[in-house]
């Protein structure tokens, strides 16, 4: 099923936040969150880790902030649309592609000169950022396999197509898992792969 957003509502969400003593912007574009209005209600029964709960958000980090290495209860993929920085080891601008698997520690998040905007795409609800070395208790005893991709950059061309054409940023995994890139001309089609039977816990 697809989900859409439109810009304009997904633009009145943006509002200031504090994270980990980092003051950044968070635009939700699908899904609840603890900081939109519809965070409360799911808050009061959020969805189970086995859910599929889809959720889209947009950062915006300011020059020159961390955040601090932590972890998620949820799969999820960062994409980084705008500035520059680096996350970890690896320098990030557009278009770096990040995956890591729920309770996979990474980070930190460094944001350049020019800040840092990156997507936050999941496939299940999530509470928020568990902090380390703070939350290092919280991942004893949890069933879990630590996952952690990423793509370099691949710069935004700024010619358009003639034809439909896609690259690999995250080669495919064995269990389907992985990133791509795609670019299409005016009035092109794209088709999708089927995703696979899979729930929140298991893959995307």
């Amino acid at each position: 099923m697809a989900i859409l957003a439109p810009v304009e509502v997904a633009r009145e969400s943006r509002r200031p936040i504090v994270s980990n003593g980092v003051a950044a912007h968070l635009t939700t574009f699908i899904g609840a969150n603890r900081y939109n209005p519809a965070a409360a209600a799911a808050a009061a029964a959020p969805p189970g880790p086995a859910a599929v709960y889809p959720m889209a958000f947009l950062v915006e980090q300011p020059p020159g902030s961390v955040v601090a290495t932590h972890f998620h209860e949820a799969n999820q993929f960062q994409i980084v649309v705008a500035g520059d920085g680096r996350l970890g080891s690896h320098p990030v601008e557009p278009v770096a592609v990040h995956y890591s698997n729920a309770f996979s520690a990474y980070g930190p998040i460094t944001a350049g000169a020019a800040g840092l905007q990156y997507f936050t795409l999941r496939n299940g609800y999530d509470r928020g950022a568990r902090y380390l070395p703070a939350a290092r208790e919280e991942l004893r005893g949890v069933r879990r396999r630590f996952r952690d991709a990423f793509a370099e950059p691949a710069a935004p061309l700024a010619s358009v197509p003639d034809a439909a054409a896609a690259e690999a940023l995250i080669p495919a995994a064995p269990d389907g898992m992985g990133a791509w890139r795609h670019r299409l001309p005016p009035g092109a089609a794209l088709e999708g792969p089927t995703p696979p039977a899979a729930t929140a816990s298991s893959g995307w």
